[in-house]
């Protein structure tokens, strides 16, 4: 991209950011243009629509765990863990805007579908996950350990718990990961 291209588009998603995290109501991709005094002919021209921006937020807040996840020294059951806390970090640090925006359609729907922010979320997880099923003992479930995960980092639900339990990130990210290491483990057992 041009610099005045990336420039545009990086306010466009910081803004939105601000936006999505402070508001009681839907926010239009007219009105986060304008907050960025950008034309919002421009906005349009980037990502077609509001869902197009919200899509390229997540894939954003995404690329962080997956270069983190990719270059993790750690195996089995510590990348799990480092991973899953990194993303506790990340909805820690932009959790608010991420529960304004998440979709009405299910993960592996989604999954299957190709939606990029979906696919940018199973590639940073894929590895660990794999690893971390290898070091339970049990069969990798694919697609299935990836919902698992995404049911139990829901951001709303972590921005809940830090709020409503007064758990520290600390916290939250070893029971978060306790619990996805016990469903991993009762998935693979019910399994047919």
């Amino acid at each position: 991209m041009r610099s005045d291209t990336e420039r545009n588009y990086r306010t466009l998603l910081r803004v939105a950011e601000e936006m999505f995290a402070d508001a009681d109501e839907t926010v239009t991709l007219t009105q986060i243009a304008k907050k960025a005094n950008i034309a919002p002919a421009t906005a349009y021209r980037y990502f077609g629509s509001l869902d197009g921006l919200v899509t390229a937020f997540r894939v954003e807040v995404n690329r962080d765990l997956v270069a983190f996840s990719e270059d993790c020294d750690a195996e089995g059951l510590d990348l799990l863990a480092a991973v899953c806390r990194r993303w506790v970090d990340l909805v820690d640090r932009h959790g608010h805007a991420m529960a304004q925006v998440r979709s009405r359609e299910g993960y592996l729907s989604r999954l299957r579908a190709a939606a990029p922010d979906i696919v940018s979320h199973a590639a940073a997880m894929r590895r660990p996950l794999t690893e971390a099923c290898r070091a339970l003992g049990i069969p990798d479930s694919g697609d299935e350990a990836l919902h698992l995960w995404n049911a139990l980092y829901d951001p709303r639900d972590i921005l809940d718990l830090r709020a409503t339990l007064e758990l520290s990130v600390d916290d939250l990210a070893a029971r978060l990961f306790a619990a996805l290491c016990a469903a991993l483990t009762a998935w693979s057992t019910h399994r047919t």
